[in-house]
């Protein structure tokens, strides 16, 4: 926050339906969340007081602001940071990962899961899961974009960025950095960040404000008790802990732990077929679905 406010820019932020302070009764991962995007953005060009427009958003954030961007061709400048070029590809992906472990899941059983989830999603949140996928329209985005990606992501691994901006429609290159998806990002990200947005943006030099050389731009300004052009030594404590904010290594594992249950087995063990069938069958049954007609349901 304070390195986009030292550039003079006006900053927008907010949750996601569902998410943080919001209500809403489910997070689609981008889905729906792009209609969240296009009310904020259409509020902001209403005020008639904004000249251009950037999306920076993280993860599902990320993904959200492709999503969006690929059909509003007017937005200025794009930074995503670890987003999923494809959320059926990353479950594929988090269960080859589970194998790495020793966790050995057959394929087919895999497949069986990704369809009746898919199903159940599809008739709760009333989407498919397949369609929450940036890469299939990110050729239609053409502002400027700057992916973000962690070297030790094993979440979301970098591959995920590296097939977006292959395929963008738009300027756009890939910055690496040290740490992992929930890890904070390096002063030189921000550093970066800052000079794309000049650039993007087109903001003059006039509009920078006078930050004085204590102040330290890896905190938000409400840590400091005066203003920014006064020099300050005393952080002030307001209960702030970016380390709990989005997703967190607790809740990216609590992901791992869940699938790791659907399949019913410790690390080391071979998958009882029989259980992850009848766990697939039971969510099948509440919801009326049939596993054969499953693929069909959720399209």
């Amino acid at each position: 926050l304070s390195h986009l406010l030292r550039l003079g820019v006006t900053v927008f932020a907010f949750d996601f339906a569902g998410s943080g302070m919001s209500e809403g009764e489910y997070v689609s991962l981008g889905y729906y969340e792009r209609e969240d995007l296009e009310c904020v953005v259409e509020y902001l060009r209403m005020t008639n007081t904004v000249s251009a427009i950037a999306v920076w958003g993280r993860s599902m954030g990320a993904a959200t602001a492709l999503m969006y961007g690929c059909d509003d061709t007017a937005l200025d400048a794009l930074i995503l940071d670890s987003s999923y070029a494809d959320l059926p590809q990353l479950c594929r992906e988090i269960v080859g990962k589970l194998k790495e472990q020793g966790i050995n899941i057959p394929g087919v059983l895999v497949s069986l899961a990704i369809r009746i989830l898919s199903s159940s999603v599809h008739k709760h949140a009333k989407f498919a899961i397949r369609d929450i996928s940036p890469v299939a329209n990110v050729h239609q985005c053409t502002a400027p974009a700057m992916f973000v990606a962690a070297i030790g992501d094993d979440f979301i691994p970098r591959h995920h960025s590296e097939q977006l901006c292959i395929k963008y429609g738009g300027e756009s290159h890939v910055l690496l950095v040290e740490g992992d998806h929930n890890s904070q990002r390096p002063q030189m990200m921000f550093d970066e960040a800052a000079n794309f947005l000049r650039r993007s943006l087109s903001l003059p030099e006039s509009w920078a404000l006078p930050i004085h050389p204590s102040t330290s731009l890896m905190y938000p300004p409400w840590y400091y008790p005066t203003a920014y052009n006064q020099p300050t030594k005393e952080l002030v404590d307001t209960g702030f802990n970016s380390e709990e904010m989005g997703m967190t290594q607790q809740r990216q594992q609590s992901i791992q732990d869940n699938v790791v249950k659907m399949f019913g087995q410790d690390e080391g063990q071979e998958v009882n077929a029989a259980a992850v069938l009848s766990t697939v069958a039971s969510i099948a049954k509440d919801d009326g679905i049939a596993p054969d007609k499953a693929e069909a349901t959720a399209g």
